[in-house]
């Protein structure tokens, strides 16, 4: 059980956040029941590590959206993240996968911002080289996209509830999104 909070700022080398994972080997580094907020980067920063959390609360990360701040960050390609029964409240955006994959299941997205800059939220960002597996999802009141993928990321969803938000899915040319018996409701 931990609170972290107020971290994740921009050094003179590089951009962290709050928590950083960074060469960490499958089953070294579990995160449950714990509060991630305030975080001016990234809550969580994944890099080249096998990550699992769960029942987490993510609230209010990413404070300088422009960069392509978020809760969680996950970059390297031998990134995995395991994320389950855990919470994203009014982060610039929830989850980047910027390579790397990773595998969300009974997980809420809800709320979120527009920035200073003009961008909107995302709940979840696959980008080109990333996978994503969601199963059993909410992603509700987002003013953005609920999942954006771009070219050459790839998304299967199962069991994802979209409510509310300006965009359900977004997917760029190139992009790959599989939807398997999906709830739609005023996207």
């Amino acid at each position: 059980h931990v609170t972290a909070r107020y971290g994740g700022a921009r050094s003179s080398l590089s951009t962290y956040g709050t928590i950083n994972a960074v060469n960490v080997p499958a089953g070294d580094l579990l995160i449950e029941n714990s509060l991630i907020t305030n975080s001016f980067y990234y809550g969580l920063c994944i890099s080249n590590s096998l990550v699992e959390v769960i029942n987490t609360h993510f609230a209010g990360n990413g404070e300088n959206p422009r960069d392509g701040a978020s809760a969680i960050y996950v970059d390297g390609s031998t990134s995995q993240l395991t994320l389950a029964s855990s919470i994203f409240d009014g982060n610039a955006r929830d989850l980047i996968l910027g390579t790397g994959s990773a595998t969300l299941t009974n997980n809420v997205f809800i709320g979120g911002w527009t920035s200073a800059y003009g961008e909107f939220n995302r709940a979840v960002e696959v980008r080109d080289s990333a996978s994503a597996t969601l199963q059993h999802n909410t992603i509700a009141n987002l003013v953005g996209s609920g999942v954006y993928v771009a070219s050459g990321g790839t998304a299967d969803l199962t069991n994802t509830i979209f409510a509310q938000n300006s965009n359900g899915i977004q997917i760029e040319s190139g992009g790959t999104a599989r939807v398997d018996h999906t709830l739609w409701d005023r996207n």
